[in-house]
């Protein structure tokens, strides 16, 4: 196949000496002392038959040595070898013990390919490969280079009618080399497509074999899902997104995450299916803010707030939470909104001074809260950088942090853990001695603290 051929270079066959073929072919009737090597041969066949390998091997051993490729009709000596060397290396703890049994079941299928390309009237060479590269990948773990030139080779020989098993391990290397710059893009689609193309052929003609192949194709595809967002666009993901929205069109969240996924994927904002939703979204939104309208004067401005903020609309948000505190006279829910109203301006709005204030506000309506603090003391963190000219003054802005986180678990113990972990956080933010020195302060020192946060801490030095 053409398409395989672009995938990876394929490996350089090695040159065989025409005398060393026909001793690696040799037969009982063409070989000295065939006669023996047959006489091995029976013997051994009825141990390989009970698995009994060790007993086996020797006797194998000289069958083989002898004639390799038997009585020229059956590959008997290539396939039995591999079995007694494959419960070799099983057994086997030495490492390179194991890889000399490993090499040696590669040898046998090379050898096997040259003497035995058919058989029976059925060309082999591809499904040798592909056994071939099924035991290096799943029982040899072998050099993936190696492994890969076989499946390929196999594939390449077989096309469609290659073993489901090669599949899976085809997938899998392609995406490790794509994921080590092993492979570029096209090279990891054309894979991919291959691989689906020989999946989907088995499923539809192949009725003794297609669950396996229904198996082999989902396995291929699990693989490439680690890599799909780098290598396929819009084409590829768009039927599977616009299957998806068409099955629940009305439900928001869904089309609005259909809409998010297909631009990520680069598909044009012209799209039609696009261009659908957000007419649809449009008008979601335009309903869902007439009914904000007409709830507006029916429910409590604590809860329209919520509302609001929901959807998007702080400033309105905050009116409504205002509105809600004016109306009670609950310190509960007086700190509450205060919060609320803090979260909107200190999350949303970056409005640190503002936020500041109704952080406070919450505090004072609730004693024992330390949350307040705790948030303050965030945003004198965020704002150090640039609450400053200089590293010290800049610094100066974490100790007025730890000041509310250490006001925070004094007064409420649920905050203390939290504290203490952004305490010993910051703490290498802290003012250097040094910088102090050069600024005539030492430890303990009041310091008034520059840009919005314009308040005295109490210095520390890291």
């Amino acid at each position: 196949m053409k398409l395989l051929k672009n995938l990876l270079p394929l490996l350089l066959a090695m040159a065989i000496p025409a005398g060393s073929l026909i001793a690696q072919c040799a037969t009982f009737s063409t070989a000295d002392k065939g006669e023996e090597a047959k006489t091995n041969h029976v013997l051994y066949r009825d141990l390989v038959k009970q698995k009994n390998y060790q007993e086996a091997f020797p006797l194998w051993e000289k069958a083989y040595s002898v004639a390799p490729a038997a009585d020229g009709q059956r590959n008997f000596h290539y396939k039995d070898g591999r079995l007694i060397y494959k419960a070799k290396f099983e057994m086997a703890t030495d490492a390179a013990e194991k890889k000399s049994y490993a090499d040696m079941v590669v040898k046998l299928y090379d050898e096997e390919m040259e003497c035995y390309p058919k058989l029976g009237g059925r060309d082999r060479i591809g499904y040798l490969n592909g056994r071939k590269g099924y035991d290096m990948f799943y029982i040899f773990n072998s050099d993936y280079v190696a492994t890969l030139a076989a499946l390929s080779k196999s594939i390449e020989a077989s096309g469609n009618d290659s073993e489901y098993i090669v599949l899976a391990p085809y997938a899998t290397i392609t995406v490790y080399n794509y994921t080590n710059k092993l492979v570029d893009k096209d090279g990891a689609r054309a894979a991919y497509k291959l691989l689906n193309e020989i999946a989907d052929h088995n499923i539809a003609n192949n009725e003794k074999l297609a669950d396996y192949y229904k198996s082999a194709k989902a396995s291929v595809n699990a693989e490439f899902a680690k890599i799909e967002a780098n290598i396929f666009d819009c084409d590829y993901f768009r039927p599977k997104l616009v299957e998806r929205y068409k099955a629940d069109p009305d439900n928001r969240e869904n089309y609005r995450a259909v809409y998010a996924e297909m631009i990520q994927r680069g598909c044009d904002k012209e799209d039609p299916i696009l261009k659908e939703i957000l007419s649809k979204d449009a008008s979601f939104i335009a309903s869902e803010k007439a009914r904000i309208k007409e709830e507006f004067a029916q429910n409590n401005p604590g809860v329209m707030a919520k509302r609001l903020y929901d959807s998007g609309d702080y400033d309105a948000a905050i009116a409504k939470y205002q509105e809600a505190i004016s109306g009670t006279t609950e310190s509960d829910k007086i700190s509450k909104y205060n919060y609320s109203i803090a979260n909107i301006k200190h999350r949303k709005k970056k409005d640190y001074s503002g936020a500041r204030s109704y952080y406070l506000k919450a505090a004072e309506a609730n004693s024992g809260w330390g949350d307040p603090y705790m948030k303050i003391g965030e945003m004198y963190a965020a704002s150090a950088s640039s609450c400053g000219k200089d590293a010290f003054s800049k610094a100066a802005a974490i100790c007025a942090a730890m000041d509310m986180w250490g006001k925070a678990k004094s007064i409420d113990s649920s905050v203390a853990g939290k504290a203490n972990q952004l305490i010993g956080r910051y703490s290498q933010y802290l003012p250097a001695k040094e910088d102090a020195h050069m600024r005539s302060v030492s430890e303990g020192q009041s310091y008034k603290v520059g840009c919005w946060i314009q308040t005295t801490t109490r210095i520390r030095l890291k």
